[in-house]
C-alpha cells in the first residue's frame, strides 16, 4: 500500500492552455507566523502569486496546507486558511490556487466542492487526505471525481493525496460492533486501516508533498 499518490491525469481530466493572464497583486494577507521549514523554500521564476485554501475535519488537510506554507515563498502568498473564508480579490489575482480536500463519500467534501465549482479560469492543483488508503486506482478514483467537479476552464495540475488518520470515535465505533461480532471479517479489515491511517500525514507523506509542489510550480511557469 502506498502512503500517497501523485496522479497522472488523462488528456480528458486535464485542460492544457490557460487563456488570459492575471494580475499580480502587491499585498497579500498571509501574516501568520510561519513555522520552521524542515525543507528549503521553494524559488522558481518568474514570481508566482498563489493562495492555499483548504477544507479539514480532522485536522490532516490542514497538516498538508501548513507543511507547503513552509516550502513557498510567503511574500508571493495572497491567502491561507479555510476556503469558506478566501476573499475574491484573492481568488482573482491567484496565479495558482492550491486546493485542499478531505475524501467524502468517494469524493471531496462538500465544502470543498462548493469552493472549487465556483473557480474559473485558473490554476488549480488539488490536494487531499483519505482515511482509508486503499490502492492507487482508489485514490485515482477519488481524485477524478473530485477534479471534475472544477470548470472547464480551469487547468488542472497533476493532484496530489495520502493517507490521514481517522477520528478516534470511529474506531469506538468498530470496536462496538466487534464486540457484538467478533468474528466480523469487514469490521477487522477497518480496524487494521485504522491503525495504518494512525501516523498519516507523516514525513515521507511530507517529502512527497514539497516534491509536488515544486513540480506543480514548474509545470506551471514552463
Amino acid at each position: 500500500m502506498r502512503g500517497n499518490f501523485i496522479m497522472n491525469p488523462s488528456p480528458d481530466f486535464v485542460k492544457r492552455k490557460r487563456t488570459g493572464k492575471h494580475p499580480a497583486r502587491q499585498d497579500h494577507v498571509c501574516t501568520q507566523a510561519r513555522s520552521v521549514a524542515q525543507f528549503p523554500v521553494l524559488r522558481y521564476s518568474p514570481v508566482m502569486k498563489y493562495l492555499i485554501a483548504y477544507s479539514s475535519q480532522t485536522g490532516n488537510t490542514r497538516a498538508l496546507a501548513e507543511r507547503m506554507r513552509t516550502v513557498l515563498p510567503a511574500e508571493d502568498c495572497l491567502f491561507f486558511g479555510e476556503c469558506t473564508s478566501v476573499p475574491a480579490a484573492a481568488v482573482r489575482d491567484a496565479e495558482i490556487v492550491f486546493a485542499g480536500f478531505w475524501v467524502y463519500r468517494g469524493s471531496c467534501d462538500p465544502v470543498s466542492a462548493e469552493f472549487l465549482q465556483a473557480l474559473r479560469k485558473k490554476t488549480v492543483a488539488l490536494f487531499g487526505t483519505a482515511g482509508f488508503g486503499g490502492s492507487e486506482v482508489y485514490f485515482q478514483r477519488i481524485l477524478t471525481a473530485v477534479g471534475q467537479l472544477v470548470h472547464k476552464s480551469c487547468t488542472l495540475e497533476k493532484p496530489f493525496v495520502c493517507m490521514g488518520k481517522i477520528a478516534p470515535d470511529v474506531l469506538q465505533r468498530y470496536q462496538a460492533e466487534l464486540k457484538r461480532d467478533p468474528e466480523n471479517e469487514r469490521v477487522l479489515r477497518l480496524i487494521e486501516n485504522y491503525k495504518a491511517a494512525k501516523t498519516h500525514p507523516d514525513q515521507q507523506d511530507f517529502q512527497a508533498l514539497a516534491a509536488w509542489v515544486e513540480a506543480a510550480l514548474v509545470n506551471h511557469s514552463a
